[in-house]
């Protein structure tokens, strides 16, 4: 694993959630809040977006040395502007910390607290890694729904992204 990978993962990262949250602008209040909880994990797009929003805040902050008690409520992100106005500081924050790493930096283990209070610690290369995953794999629910209502997001493959970049 080297700062070169992480640095392309990560604007890959900002690059498909960018992606998804245009597609997301297409929708109607009430399709965006929809509950579909008998099909997706976070039950609407908002928690849906909620959650990797608040999970990439959350992993950014352990990266930092802070270790938040709770997750994000989705309670208070009423609207899609309100998830994407939130979003874009974190957005921001990931991809500076992430295009400021050195390969050194990716073998310091990182120790944190879960917001049950256990401690843990792992390589922060394994955690950004999870983190990639994680966010690719709660986008791609992101996309089904958004297909669901008639707005797919344009391609999120990597592909698509090294052929838009030119990477």
């Amino acid at each position: 694993m080297t700062s070169q990978i992480m640095h392309l993962l990560y604007t890959y990262n900002d690059w498909a959630n960018q992606r998804i949250w245009r597609a997301a602008e297409a929708l109607a209040a009430d399709e965006f809040e929809k509950d579909l909880s008998a099909d997706f994990s976070f039950g609407s797009l908002r928690g849906t977006l909620v959650h990797i929003m608040g999970a990439e805040w959350l992993w950014l902050s352990r990266w930092q040395g802070v270790s938040p008690r709770a997750l994000l409520k989705e309670s208070d992100f009423p609207t899609l502007a309100a998830v994407s106005g939130h979003w874009i500081g974190i957005a921001k924050g990931l991809l500076t910390y992430a295009m400021g790493l050195t390969d050194d930096d990716l073998r310091n283990v990182v120790h944190y607290t879960n917001t049950q209070g256990k401690a843990f610690a792992y390589p922060l290369g394994q955690l950004m890694m999870h983190l990639a995953n994680h966010s690719t794999h709660h986008r791609s629910e992101a996309a089904t729904i958004l297909t669901h209502f008639g707005h797919p997001p344009d391609p999120l493959d990597m592909i698509a992204f090294y052929a838009e970049t030119r990477r």
